[in-house]
Parts: structure tokens; sequence; C-alpha cells
């Protein structure tokens, strides 16, 4: 129940169409590739990876998949670079009213510091297990686009909050509601599962995996130098600067949620909802495609 069942396709070197009859389930569907580009196979997941390719459905679903993934995980990560700046900014700094924003490594973090930002970090990643746990049974009904399209608008607005935060409980509670990106992984390697053939999509999910986790490490390598760019702009105030980095990095990742939803797809066939909807009937608890 709930699934395809599989369509017969046309002989090798021959197109395969999208706009004819050739299965009751999907002949109704908008498919943006009248023709795949790629080599498909019987339930019209790709048989080989072309990363260089950005065509839809297969490779197009590949790169949005980590480049979300990416851009999450760059805004997620993105307050461990800056701790020095934060404990001066937030008054955590043991040795006396320390508000040199230019020599921030010589604040002294004691154990009460150091438990506060534990603390953070803690409630950061217990976010991140609450939104997987909840994004799986999400993920089965509405489909990978419009999940991780959701995810990138929900923690974009709590990333943007990171940067008025003034003491640390306000930043505590923001950075709970940010490990939601965290939860971006799990679209990730399930719309690559839904794009590609067993033969490759081990390597497929794993290089969007890896590629998607990569945002981390930009993160220790974008955010100072963006902390620095503010300086020419006549931001030259350190506490001015390290928040003016998480509302861009909000920005960026809601102007790429609706170009998820816009110029990608869900499967090859199209839209997720609209597979159960051609077979006359809606995806519910346990049920997929």
């Amino acid at each position: 129940r709930g699934r395809l069942a599989p369509l017969h396709l046309p002989p090798a070197g021959v197109g395969l169409t999208m706009d004819g009859p050739a299965h009751p389930a999907i002949s109704d569907l908008t498919v943006h590739a009248a023709v795949f580009s790629m080599p498909v196979d019987d339930e019209l997941r790709s048989t080989t990876i072309r990363l260089w390719s950005f065509q839809r459905p297969h490779m197009r679903a590949f790169h949005m998949s980590w480049i979300s993934f990416f851009v999450a995980f760059l805004g997620w990560f993105s307050l461990s670079p800056l701790i020095p700046l934060v404990r001066v900014s937030m008054g955590l700094c043991a040795n006396g009213g320390w508000d040199d924003f230019e020599h921030a490594s010589e604040c002294v973090c004691d154990v009460k510091c150091q438990r506060q930002l534990w603390t953070s970090d803690t409630v950061s990643f217990a976010g991140t297990i609450v939104s997987r746990l909840v994004i799986g049974a999400v993920l089965e009904g509405s489909g990978p686009r419009i999940c991780q399209a959701c995810l990138l608008m929900a923690g974009a607005l709590p990333l943007a909050l990171v940067g008025v935060s003034t003491t640390m409980t306000q930043l505590t509670v923001t950075r709970f509601f940010l490990g939601l990106v965290g939860a971006t992984f799990v679209p990730s390697q399930y719309w690559t599962t839904c794009m590609f053939a067993p033969n490759v999509v081990g390597a497929a999910t794993s290089t969007a995996a890896g590629w998607g986790n990569l945002g981390a490490a930009a993160a220790a390598v974008l955010v100072p130098w963006m902390v620095t760019w503010f300086s020419p702009m006549g931001v030259i105030d350190g506490d001015s600067a390290w928040r003016g980095v998480p509302p861009i990095l909000a920005a960026i990742m809601v102007v790429l949620a609706p170009l998820l939803l816009l110029y990608s797809d869900d499967l090859p066939s199209g839209p997720y909802r609209e597979q159960f909807q051609a077979m006359g009937s809606a995806p519910g608890r346990g049920e997929s495609i």
C-alpha cells in the first residue's frame, strides 16, 4: 500500500518521456523534465552520478540536498568561532569588567563561565535530537523538499536572534531552536535515496552527507573572516561585528528555502504528495512512496 508499481521502460537508447500515459498513477502529474538525461531503473531512479551536472530531477535534487545541508550547518556552527567575542559581550570574563574585543583571547573563563557555555552547547544539540526524531515522521507525509525548506525557514529566525541576545539565557534559548537545522541531515539523506538506484545510492548519500557536513568546517573559516569584513564598512566595534554575522547567514537560509521548492523535485516522477493524490489516497502515518 502506498507504493507505485514498477514502470515498464522503453528499450535501451530510447528516451523516457513523462508526458505520456505510461503509468496511470503518474500520467496526470506535471513533470518538469520531459526526458531524463540520465539512465534510470524501473523506479525512475538514476543508475549513475554526474557531479558536474545540475540537470533535473536527479542531479538537481542531489545538489540541492547537500547545499541546503551545508548552509544549515554553516549557520548552526557559526557561533563556535565567535565564542571569544561572545564571552566578552556577555560579561562572562572572570578578570573584572573585561570589554577589550581586540584582545578577547585574554578573557579569563572560569568554571562558571565554562559551565554556562557548556550548557548552551548542550541545549543546542538537544534541540537537534528532538527535531531529528520529529522530522522522520513528517518526512514520510510531506517529502524531503518541503521538510528541508521548512527546517531552513524555522532555523533562520533563531539564528538571526542570536545576534540580538544580551544574556546567556537568551542565547541558550535561541540556540535550542537553532538546533532544529541539525535535522537537515535527515531530509538530505532521504532525498538522495529517492533519486538514485541501489548501485549508486551509497555513493550519492555519502557524498551529499560529506559535502553537507563541510558547512561546520566552513563556519570556522568564513565566520572569523566575516567579522573582520565589517571593519572596512565602519563597524569596528567587536560587539557589533560578531552580532552582524548570524543575521547574514539567516538571510541566506531564507533565500535558499523557496529555491528548493521552486527549482527542485522530491521524486523523479514529480512532487511527493501528488504521487498519493494520483493514486487516490493521501499519505498517512507509516506510509511511504
